[in-house]
């Protein structure tokens, strides 16, 4: 079954001012197809091993030597065979397990020399014996076509941007520079799947499912016995060669631009040679958390484990370089490594995350505005705040969100530092925001860690004073939290880099750890927060630059500042779109003010649209794109034996109520709650009426705190 088929353009997320000539290709893999068997065979002559999948039944998954692999092949009936990438792991469906895998790829940046690569199609391949289709009852057909389906609308390239290294043992996609220098190596010989920082691996579920296929029958037997079990030991390095044939997959957005640089000082001899001709790649980067992904009105807070809805962790790279070394062939870069080869490269991270509480908006009716409900302290009840003109409801005590927001902020704490929480929330009465921003500062206080609130109503800010000025606002408002929070940077000597005009002489080797990093959030933590975070990047951009002597390269300091703006502002103007695809399924919004720093009618005509599509989808699709992601992440587990009848089928009413509301099919148990609050009676009266939610089974492995 192919999936994501059509053209693999990125634009403009292709790393800009590098030749394709020599252009590096990720590890490729032989897919072979047969009536009785599937292989997959690495390109790689060094490699031992070979996947041999026997289809009798479900499918036999088991590694056999290189040898023995193609002896197997020669004998096998009606072979066909084509390149693959790499395997994404696998899912089991009624008629059996299927293998996903990389059937093309394009690559969208490089990282230190190492090239990255956006999955642009995939292709699910039965294990099950031909016919087997054919042998299922009518119900199973049903699930069959149901389970792919949604594996299909989660793989689409339109929406699930996937990307991977193309040299994991360089390069680690699932974690930011910062971390993955941070992270402690392991001596032995370790996959990069094990490697991997599986938080934000989409695929983790997938790999786990296609790893118990290979050891499944062997992973809690005896090990003493004299059966097919195998010794513990022997155990893990089978996993390991096993692993070797997996990808890890972040999910979310790579954007590249080229900026022109000089030094700051060109009038002295020893930088003007190695400045006048460099220039900058600037990246912003996505990486989107596995644990409670969803989308929007059905993913909301944070879960009992602390991990919050639309956790994203943006990182934005900056390398400068000389564009000689681009044109080099790889031939004449190794020749010309040596000491004297420099790596200045910086990254700052940035992250956005909903508000770490218990709170939700369900599908109720087909009216604009969403309730939004909080779970309180009360045995699970909950209390329903809506923007009726009515007064609000005082908060109460929130021990559920008090604890979720304890895990969250530690975890988030652990792994950034000691960050700064900046919530954009509004804080008038009018508004149910102001609920939830002061649920939020509640928390936050209680839970006692080292994170810092920033309370910055934006919203109101742009009202009275403008965008621009609003932006001054919050910059000075986070002035002294940047220059301690500071960004991570690295000018030590780098193997696989030339620099044959810089000398030791010119630059001194620094390194610079960012201590502490900005979470982010409004409402939906889409459009205020990419305002926010663009602006916060741009600062961030500017002494990334400066910190070797670097500043935009013009005649005038202020025309190449004003360049440098607008390449920014497209790149996160183009982010922010990437991860309102996946958690809104459109745009976002206030594109011009990321963009360019100032509000146009064209803007406001587009965000009208881009709004109403907002509902729509909201109200009649979300369901689904809801059910496709919880099945891509959970490997599949999600949807067997646990389906919801009654969900689906919940109509709307008075004008719209010939419509059919699209509940999603799985909920799960952490949002079960808030579909079983009744109705509050409004002024003109309301149904009681309650959705019994089908409770999914919990993930496996622990991605605390996301």
């Amino acid at each position: 079954m192919a999936m994501g088929a059509g053209r693999g353009r990125v634009a403009p997320g292709d790393a800009p001012g590098e030749n394709r000539a020599h252009e590096p290709s990720p590890p490729r893999f032989t897919l072979v197809r047969g009536e009785t068997l599937i292989a997959l065979v690495p390109d790689d002559e060094e490699s031992a091993s070979s996947l041999v999948v026997t289809r009798e039944g479900p499918g036999r998954l088991r590694l056999e030597p290189r040898e023995k692999a193609r002896a197997l092949i020669a004998d096998a009936p009606r072979v066909s065979s084509r390149a693959v990438y790499g395997c994404a792991g696998a899912v089991r469906t009624p008629s059996g397990v299927h293998l996903l895998v990389i059937k093309r790829c394009v690559r969208v940046g490089v990282v230190r020399g190492c090239a990255v690569f956006r999955a642009a199609a995939f292709d699910a391949v039965s294990c099950a014996p031909p016919g087997a289709l054919e042998a299922l009852s009518l119900a199973e057909r049903r699930d069959e076509r149901k389970c792919l389906a949604l594996l299909t609308k989660a793989l689409d390239r339109k929406t699930t941007r996937l990307f991977f290294s193309g040299d994991p043992a360089r390069y680690d996609a699932t974690r930011s520079c910062a971390r993955a220098a941070a992270a402690e190596q392991d001596e032995q010989a370790r996959t990069p799947w094990f490697a991997a920082d599986h938080a934000f691996a989409w695929n983790s579920r997938c790999g786990e499912t296609f790893l118990s296929e290979i050891f499944g029958v062997s992973a809690n037997a005896d090990t003493n016995t004299q059966g097919g079990s195998l010794p513990q030991q022997q155990k893990q390095k089978q996993e390991q060669k096993a692993s070797a044939f997996l990808v890890p997959l972040v999910c979310g957005s790579w954007r590249s631009a080229r900026v022109a640089v000089a030094a700051k000082d060109e009038d002295k001899k020893q930088k003007k040679n190695a400045a006048s001709e460099a220039f900058a790649v600037v990246s912003v980067v996505a990486r989107v958390a596995r644990a409670r992904h969803g989308v929007r009105h059905h993913c909301r807070g944070a879960d009992a484990e602390g991990n919050v809805a639309n956790f994203v962790e943006t990182e934005q790279m900056c390398e400068v370089f000389c564009p000689a070394e681009a044109t080099q062939t790889q031939t004449q870069t190794q020749e010309n490594q040596g000491e004297n080869a420099r790596s200045f490269f910086s990254s700052f991270v940035i992250a956005r995350g909903s508000a770490p509480t218990r709170w939700a908006q369900p599908l109720r009716d087909a009216r604009w505005r969403f309730p939004m409900l909080f779970l309180d302290d009360t045995g699970g009840d909950a209390t329903e705040l809506v923007d009726d003109g009515s007064s609000v409801t005082k908060p109460k005590t929130e021990s559920h969100s008090e604890k979720s927001a304890r895990a969250h902020l530690a975890s988030f704490a652990r792994t950034y530092g000691a960050s700064t929480a900046l919530d954009l929330l509004k804080r008038n009465l009018s508004s149910s925001e102001s609920r939830l921003s002061a649920s939020f500062a509640a928390a936050v206080a209680a839970a006692g860690t080292h994170v810092k609130l920033v309370s910055f109503d934006l919203a109101r800010e742009i009202a009275t004073h403008g965008d621009r000025e609003a932006i001054a606002r919050l910059l000075r408002v986070t002035e002294k939290d940047a220059e301690r929070h500071g960004f991570w940077f690295d000018s030590t000597p780098a193997p696989f880099l030339s620099r044959k005009t810089w000398t030791t002489e010119t630059f001194t080797e620094k390194k610079h750890a960012q201590t502490g990093a900005f979470r982010v959030n409004c409402k939906d933590c889409l459009d205020r927060t990419n305002v926010a975070q663009a602006a916060l990047a741009f600062r961030a951009l500017d002494a990334q630059l400066r910190v070797n002597g670097f500043r935009p390269k013009t005649a005038l300091s202020h025309e190449g500042s004003r360049a440098l703006r607008r390449t920014h502002g497209a790149l996160w103007s183009a982010h922010g779109d990437d991860v309102a695809r996946l958690y809104a399924r459109t745009r976002a919004l206030r594109r011009d003010v990321v963009g360019s720093g100032r509000r146009s009618v064209l803007g406001a005509l587009a965000d009208a649209r881009v709004a109403v599509t907002r509902w729509w989808q909201s109200k009649f699709s979300d369901g689904r794109a809801q059910d496709a992601a919880r099945y891509f992440t959970s490997g599949g587990d999600a949807f067997i034996g646990s389906t919801n009848a009654n969900a689906p089928s919940q109509g709307s009413r008075g004008f719209f109520s010939c419509l059919r509301l699209n509940q999603p099919e799985v909920v799960h148990a952490d949002d079960a709650w808030a579909l079983e609050v009744p109705r509050v009676a409004r002024k003109r009266g309301g149904s009681k009426t309650r959705v019994a939610p089908a409770p999914a089974p919990a993930e496996a492995g622990g991605d605390e705190g996301r």
